[in-house]
Formats: C-alpha cells, structure tokens, sequence
C-alpha cells in the first residue's frame, strides 16, 4: 500500500512538473516568434465574426412587419408559445379523456395557427 502510495505521489510530481514547464514554454517551443504572432493572428480572424445590421425595407408593408419581428414583445410572444406548444405536446397518455383529447387537439391547432402566421410574417 506504501509503494503504491509512493509510486502514485511520484508520478503526480511528474505530471506537475511536466504541466508547469509546458505553460512556462508556452507550447509552440518549435516555432519562431513570428511563426507565432501568424499562428496568433489566424486564431484572432478564425474567431471573430461580422456584425449583422439588418436594414429597414424600402416598402411600407415590409417595413410594417420588419418592426414587428424586430421588435422584443413579439419575439417573447413566439418563444412562449414555442415552451406553450411544447408543454402541450407532452401533455399525452394513455386512456386520457375524450375531452382532453379534444383540448390538446384544439391547442395543437392554435399554435399550428401561430406558428403559419410567424413564417408568413
């Protein structure tokens, strides 16, 4: 049990050790400094991404209902009703009643509703 105890704490030092100079060199000991700012520099662009500005229609229709997409309520309204329509969906088992049936159905049909009127949006 001693040896073992020994032989795993040895190990552990090793492994430490062999961390703390990996981070002291850095990794990349074989590549020159500027082969290292290059590296640098491709993760920099690989990571960053463009910034999106969408611009307002031109048509008065299609800029009535950009401002509705765009705005905050309505992407609320749609995300509850996806969380409503998932709960609705789950809401079935065996031998439920015709009446819930009918309910869930009914709910079912709603949301169907809304969601046709958000892709035609």
């Amino acid at each position: 049990m001693g040896s073992f105890f020994f032989l795993n704490l040895f190990v552990g030092v090793v492994i430490s050790t062999f961390h703390s100079e990996h981070d002291k060199i850095g990794g990349n000991n074989l590549l020159t400094e500027k082969q290292k700012e290059w590296i640098d520099l491709r993760l920099l662009v690989l990571r960053s991404e463009p910034l999106r500005k969408l611009k307002k229609p031109k048509s008065r229709c299609r800029a009535f209902f950009f401002r509705i997409v765009d705005s905050v309520i309505y992407q609320r309204i749609i995300f509850f009703c996806i969380i409503g329509n998932t709960f609705v969906l789950f809401l079935k088992w065996y031998e439920q009643g015709y009446k819930f049936d009918l309910a869930n159905e009914d709910m079912n049909y709603i949301f169907t509703a809304i969601f046709s009127v958000e892709a035609i949006i």
